[in-house]
């Protein structure tokens, strides 16, 4: 979160205490706890929503939290809100992701809210954190997520993608 301190722009940020970071977890083999799979699963797909939006470029095993009661907490965002063609032309976690890290699902809610987001609506959360620029890009991802989202209600029926 943006903070003033002696007059000067800054950012005010909370340390977490997680068990393990992704990196551990794979490398250790840790397997997530057979009654958290299903939400873990979930929230490893909304991650890839959030990260498809903001355009973020660098979310390696290091950048993934978990905690002690396996919620995921990501970290590092500094290289979010891309620009430039490939980031507003294509998902990062779309069909063509190279690991088969793809959006597979979401909230029926989440996805009404990102159909309905406008640029206004993003200039009066963000402030003059985001350029135009930004939001357009933003904006032409949230359209790239839609069409993303409805090819695969088209393939797998809507109750197999929206829940």
């Amino acid at each position: 979160m943006e903070k003033r301190f002696h007059n000067n722009r800054g950012s005010c940020q909370l340390w977490v205490k997680a068990k393990m970071s992704m990196k551990e977890k794979v490398e250790q083999k840790i397997k997530t706890p057979p009654i958290k799979v299903f939400y873990y699963n979930r929230a490893l797909n909304l991650q890839r929503y959030f990260d498809n939006l903001i355009g973020n470029e660098d979310r390696h095993q290091n950048n993934y939290l978990i905690t002690e009661d396996w919620r995921i907490l990501l970290i590092d965002h500094s290289r979010s809100f891309r620009t430039g063609k490939k980031w507003t032309t294509e998902l990062p976690y779309g069909e063509k992701n190279k690991e088969g890290l793809v959006l597979k699902e979401m909230p029926r809610e989440l996805f009404e809210k990102t159909k309905a987001l406008t640029f206004e609506a993003i200039r009066g959360a963000v402030g003059d954190t985001l350029t135009d620029e930004e939001i357009n890009a933003v904006l032409a991802r949230r359209d790239l997520i839609v069409q993303h989202i409805n090819r695969l209600i088209e393939k797998n029926g809507e109750e197999n993608v929206l829940y």
